[in-house]
């Protein structure tokens, strides 16, 4: 979860500050976090999400069984709710993840069951 947090504070969106790592066997593949910009497989309309944006570029055989954690820092670097939208559920679910985590409102991880 850590460096989902560390990529929260990367992302230019003032409101929600979310950030996305993706690791394999313990090894951190990618980073991501929200960006005000719409892509035309993203279906959000003012931003592409921590969740798209940390699998763009990458292989499905990198995707495939590996571990996502996506945290969201609030003002003050509290950690907040972070649970994918249903747009990035359903984006999600086509990828044949292993697991997925989120923060929860105490900033605690939650498994995602899909």
């Amino acid at each position: 979860m850590g460096q989902a947090v560390k990529a929260a504070h990367l992302s230019g969106l003032h409101k929600y500050y979310v950030g996305a790592a993706l690791f394999r066997k313990n090894r951190l593949i990618a980073l991501g976090w929200n960006i005000r910009k719409t892509h035309p497989l993203c279906p959000t309309s003012k931003s592409q999400h921590a969740e798209f944006n940390v699998m763009v570029g990458l292989a499905k055989e990198d995707i495939k069984g590996s571990t996502l954690y996506v945290a969201r820092v609030g003002r003050g670097g509290r950690i907040r709710m972070s649970r994918p939208c249903k747009d990035c559920e359903n984006f999600l679910s086509m990828l044949g993840l292993g697991k997925i985590f989120y923060t929860n409102r105490q900033g605690l991880l939650e498994e995602l069951i899909l």
